[in-house]
């Protein structure tokens, strides 16, 4: 059955090969420049830690290749054309890998690195020379981060963080997912270093914690798009009565950054925020007051008349019955 699907591979647009990594050995039954069609390449594959990736010569010469979707343990001598893709989406084990990307994908527009993290690998926080990568056509980058054992906040170290080795002078739009490895703080510092004009972020279940550390590196991160940033979408959790006090503390951080006239600390260009609060509120006995979110509208309506500020459009899903009825009397 293979063997007749190879037979088809100077058709295919799109090709997804999921399994383990024997099925990739099978692949030198499809001769070199037979993929000519191809637009559109998945690997997801399982391989063990020690045991990489084939190299997969036979995609090395594929004209229409734009799209490379990969998930697993990449060896860095996998032949494909790098230089011509704009898109990929990345979910890898090794931090190298996705280093050699960003590096050799010199055409890159859509960029997403997964971190899958497993238990055994420490390798972003404890590699301190891998480098520093540039790359000047990646204009979105999404990162992602998929701790498969989670570690408290106080044992987390940001110096070897993977966003710290990036340098995207490019980049506009920016989605950060996941809060397991704090990545805030150095998405402010990649951000700095790469002398980047964000003009869109988002920041998905986004937790702000009761200790300073953690409301520092999300004000970092904001300040560090205070000049530019146009759009700011913050998607906020609740789970748990952790996650209100949490919820609490990001609207009130917004609301100081919303209406501080300071270029340097407040977001200045901002035109649209969206607000999503997100959760069941069966369990609790005390929703979310009302008053921190009637103090962000306020900030909002009085930004532009008080301070000379843009006007803001601002968007409210709070997604919670309880919570839509302690605020149905304000008027966004």
């Amino acid at each position: 059955m293979f063997r007749t699907l190879c037979a088809s591979s100077p058709y295919w647009t799109s090709f997804t090969l999921c399994g383990n990594v024997d099925r990739l050995e099978r692949l030198y039954e499809i001769p070199k420049g037979q993929v000519q069609r191809l637009e559109c390449l998945r690997i997801i594959i399982s391989v063990p830690h020690n045991r990489p990736c084939i190299p997969l010569p036979e995609f090395e010469d594929a004209p229409s290749l734009r799209q490379v979707d990969f998930r697993g343990f990449m060896d860095i001598n996998i032949s494909l054309p790098w230089s011509q893709l704009t898109e990929c989406n990345l979910d890898l084990r090794n931090a190298t890998a996705a280093l050699f990307v960003v590096a050799a994908a010199t055409s890159i527009q859509h960029l997403r690195i997964g971190r899958l993290s497993p238990p055994d690998d420490h390798e972003v926080l404890t590699v301190g020379n891998l480098g520093v990568t540039t790359n000047t056509s990646a204009e979105y980058l999404q990162y992602e981060n998929r701790v498969l054992r989670p570690q408290p906040v106080s044992q987390i170290s940001n110096d070897y963080h993977l966003l710290r080795f990036l340098r995207l002078p490019n980049l506009r739009e920016l989605v950060l997912s996941g809060f397991g490895d704090r990545p805030y703080g150095p998405a402010a510092f990649m951000i700095r270093e790469s002398g980047a004009q964000l003009i869109s972020l988002v920041l998905r279940r986004c937790r702000i914690a009761t200790d300073p550390a953690s409301r520092t590196d999300v004000e970092d991160l904001l300040g560090a798009t205070s000049k530019s940033l146009e759009t700011l979408t913050i998607d906020i959790p609740l789970d748990n009565h952790t996650d209100l006090a949490q919820a609490s503390n990001a609207i009130r951080l917004l609301t100081k950054l919303v209406s501080d006239p300071d270029e340097q600390r407040g977001l200045v260009e901002l035109k649209r925020l969206v607000l999503y609060v997100s959760g069941s509120m069966e369990n609790f006995q005390e929703p979310l007051n009302a008053m921190i979110v009637e103090e962000l509208v306020a900030a909002v309506r009085c930004r532009q008349m008080v301070y000379g500020l843009p006007d803001i459009k601002l968007d409210c899903d709070l997604g919670v019955d309880s919570l839509e009825r302690l605020v149905s009397q304000i008027r966004l």
